[in-house]
């Protein structure tokens, strides 16, 4: 079993990030915290909505984090591609592979 504290603790956080709800029943008409009975349930369509938006935050964090990266990156994604060209073409001309080697080799220190 898990003790009454993490119980309570775990509650609660999952109270807040609304994977549970909470009815009040009052045990007498004055609403007294102390006397009050909370009785937790999962609302599942309610639930699958907030993970679903969950998971569009997420993909959209990505995609920003993805495009943000790429342009940081431009001027290197650039030479690789024009790297990769001019590889291409010497192994289309039957250069040797040495030459080829060392196109990539002064491709990585520029």
């Amino acid at each position: 079993m898990i003790p009454a504290r993490d119980a309570k603790e775990w509650t609660y956080k999952m109270l807040q990030e609304k994977f549970i709800m909470a009815q009040e029943l009052p045990r007498t008409l004055d609403y007294a915290p102390s006397r009050m009975i909370y009785l937790f349930h999962v609302d599942i369509p309610q639930l699958t909505r907030q993970v679903l938006e969950w998971c569009y935050q997420a993909l959209t964090n990505l995609v920003l984090r993805r495009e943000h990266i790429t342009q940081e990156h431009r001027r290197l994604v650039d030479k690789k591609q024009r790297v990769d060209l001019i590889v291409l073409s010497m192994q289309q001309n039957s250069a040797a592979p040495e030459q080829i080697e060392e196109v990539r080799l002064l491709s990585l220190c520029i």
